[in-house]
């Protein structure tokens, strides 16, 4: 991926930083990233950060490069910037609050957020940031560069565009989504409420966490809905739309997905296929998709996963919008129940994995 094209302010100063070794273009590890370090930069590590540097002391010219060890996604790349950005450039540094960052997909699955203002470092020395954060399996991690000659453009370049992340570390990382209320054993979440419809006892075992792994296999999804008129003026019958739709999820392992749906309303069909890669985060299953007829982003809160005797289960889900807190556990309580034998909310989702 391209950094933006920065129009540096160019300054001759000093800064004072880390005292290190250079060292060779060699790959190395941090946490989920790997990467090839500038050759002949300076190197300085400490717990969940490394640190490379190129000053030259007679010029004023210099480069710093920060990597920052992943951590849990806000949910979004967009997100996962903005709170990066403040930590990493808005606090340490003069800078301006919410730069617009370019968003880039990667064929692995990941997205990229990339942004850059100018920096005020040390009394009054200017330089410019370029920051890009990874975010995807649940987890984001970010790469800063502080730097003040358009020279060390290209090397901040050609160094993102030789990061791999590895998803697979990122997954066994994330933390499993929990559902609320969590149930216990098998304690009832959601029992008789006064005035409300009898609920019915649950068809299966209820999980109180889930992972990606729990996720794998073909779930299917669906709903209808049928709308009759009346003539207002002679009460007349005056016709009948029918809405109807399914959908199916096949997940993979690793959290990659592919997409199907097919819907009627009235006279006109639609008919999709998608794939993308879903992931958890604080009690939501994020389902992004990346390629196909489909580009978009879910947020989902996580009620309830059940598992049925014949090998089978049902997720509980409810739409959230991106901006939105989740559902209280009081809130939750008033909306979801389990009439049917499985745990259903007021204008929430059933997901039915497919026997084997």
């Amino acid at each position: 991926m391209k950094a933006p094209r920065i129009i540096l302010a160019l300054c001759i100063g000093q800064v004072l930083f880390l005292s290190a070794q250079p060292v060779l273009s060699q790959s190395e590890t941090l946490d989920i990233i790997r990467y090839t370090p500038p050759a002949g930069w300076a190197k300085k590590a400490a717990e969940g950060v490394v640190v490379y540097s190129d000053i030259n002391e007679s010029t004023g010219a210099f480069g710093i490069l920060t990597i920052h060890a992943s951590k849990p996604s806000a949910g979004t790349v967009q997100k996962d910037f903005a709170n990066e950005w403040n930590e990493l450039v808005v606090k340490p540094f003069k800078a301006e609050t919410n730069p617009t960052p370019e968003i880039q997909n990667t064929p692995e699955g990941w997205q990229a957020a990339v942004g850059g203002s100018h920096v005020e470092v040390q009394d009054g020395v200017k330089a410019a940031s370029i920051l890009t954060v990874f975010t995807g399996f649940g987890k984001t991690a970010s790469i800063l560069f502080i730097l003040n000659r358009e020279s060390y453009v290209a090397q901040a370049d050609a160094f993102v565009q030789g990061v791999k992340l590895d998803k697979t570390k990122a997954l066994a990382k994330t933390t499993p989504v929990r559902s609320e209320p969590s149930p216990s054993s098998q304690r009832d979440p959601f029992p008789d409420k006064p005035g409300y419809q009898p609920q019915q006892p649950l068809a299966g075992t209820l999980k109180e966490t889930i992972t990606i792994a729990d996720l794998a296999g073909t779930w299917n999804g669906g709903g209808a809905s049928v709308t009759t008129y009346v003539n207002s003026s002679t009460g007349n019958y005056s016709g009948t739309d029918t809405t109807f739709y399914g959908e199916s999820y096949r997940i993979n392992p690793d959290g990659t997905f592919t997409h199907s749906f097919a819907g009627r309303t009235g006279n006109h069909t639609v008919r999709e296929t998608s794939s993308g890669v879903i992931s958890l985060s604080d009690g939501f299953i994020i389902v992004r998709f990346t390629a196909g007829e489909r580009r978009s982003t879910y947020k989902y809160q996580f009620i309830a996963f059940m598992t049925l005797p014949n090998g089978g289960a049902v997720l509980s889900l409810l739409h959230i919008g991106d901006n939105e807190p989740a559902l209280t556990p009081e809130r939750l309580y008033m909306n979801c129940g389990h009439s049917k034998g499985y745990i259903n909310c007021v204008s929430g989702e059933e997901w039915t994995r497919v026997v084997k």
